[in-house]
């Protein structure tokens, strides 16, 4: 099986962490240490490669401003499976900041939390947003899968109004305790929003948007 990941544009002189997840069978997992990522194109280079159990992370640096460099990499399950992908890591000197990064600028309750860490979680929201070219709804989605994951300073509390630090002082919200989906954390709220300008339109027979589920 294969699959082809566009990846987040990097600066020449920067060095990111991308973590490919393969649609691995329930139960299987990665066997061994894969061998690492090969370059068909392009000057970035592949700095390193770690692996879990499910995960690939590539740390690629360096790259010559405008190409986009091509990378294949391979993996065998112990189920006996071998999923295979391709990468392409466009590089551009321009002032484009990756939404790993500009998450951690605008919401600092993330900023401790290691880059590849950061990274999945946008490309989790990339799954729903990738095609919408919007780097704000993608990073709402993913700020709020990590606050709903207990990731952050301030991870989401349901219920949870205001907060006091000295004395430790909380108020809580019945309603907001009671909250599912995105009404969760107000990063989910705000993500609600744009989902719903771009799914307005069609709705189902109770007058929901189709594909708000809330989740």
């Amino acid at each position: 099986m294969s699959s082809t990941h566009v990846l987040t544009p990097k600066a020449p002189g920067e060095r990111v962490d991308y973590v490919w997840t393969p649609p691995l069978d329930a139960g299987d997992t990665i066997s061994g240490t894969p061998a690492d990522a090969a370059r068909v194109s392009g000057t970035a280079t592949l700095d390193a490669q770690t692996n879990t159990t499910t995960t690939v992370t590539l740390t690629f640096t360096t790259g010559a401003d405008g190409e986009t460099s091509e990378f294949t990499g391979e993996v065998t399950t112990v189920g006996g499976r071998i999923w295979q992908a391709t990468f392409y890591l466009p590089v551009a000197e321009s002032a484009y900041t990756a939404p790993g990064a500009k998450l951690v600028e605008i919401f600092p309750a993330f900023a401790g939390l290691a880059s590849n860490v950061v990274n999945y979680w946008v490309e989790r929201a990339l799954e729903t947003t990738s095609e919408w070219g919007d780097d704000h709804a993608t990073i709402l989605l993913a700020a709020h899968l990590m606050a709903t994951n207990g990731l952050g300073a301030n991870p989401a509390i349901n219920g949870l109004t205001s907060w006091k630090s000295g004395a430790v002082s909380m108020d809580f919200s019945e309603t907001q305790a009671n909250a599912k989906g995105y009404d969760q954390t107000p990063y989910g709220q705000q993500f609600r929003v744009i989902l719903r300008r771009r799914t307005a339109g069609p709705r189902n027979a109770y007058g929901a948007v189709a594909g708000d589920c809330g989740c």
